[in-house]
Formats: structure tokens, C-alpha cells, sequence
């Protein structure tokens, strides 16, 4: 898998602990491989933020290709 390429095609956010967390998560569509052999790939993804001090951090991340449908 060589220059992988995403754009969000689907998220939300969900705000927690009176502002100070939230969740971002939704689906992302990857672009993977080369030149004329680039092929898509749907995803979901999740990320929890926590403010700690006076920064934003990333305190849980999880990215799994989308199943298909069976």
C-alpha cells in the first residue's frame, strides 16, 4: 500500500465532559497504490480528543476498512 490518500466522506461530533473531550468519528474513503492502479477504499474511523493543559490531545484513534454488506 504505497501513497495512501483520504477524504472524509461521512463524520460527526459528539462533545463531552463540558467541553473538554469530544468524539469525531464517520467514514473516510482511502485512494491506494500508483499511477493508473490507485483503487479506493471505504473506511470508518473514530477519534477521542482530550484537552490536557492547554493542548488537544488524541486519546483513542481506531480505523477498520468499512465490511461488506452481507
Amino acid at each position: 500500500m504505497k501513497n495512501p490518500f483520504g477524504t472524509i466522506t461521512d463524520d460527526s461530533v459528539t462533545v463531552f465532559d463540558d467541553g473538554e473531550a469530544y468524539l469525531h468519528s464517520g467514514m473516510y474513503t482511502f485512494e491506494l497504490g500508483e499511477g493508473d492502479a490507485r483503487a479506493p477504499v471505504e473506511a470508518r474511523f473514530s477519534y477521542v480528543w482530550r484537552l490536557m493543559g492547554d493542548e488537544w490531545k488524541i486519546t483513542h484513534h481506531h480505523s477498520s476498512v468499512r465490511p461488506t454488506p452481507a
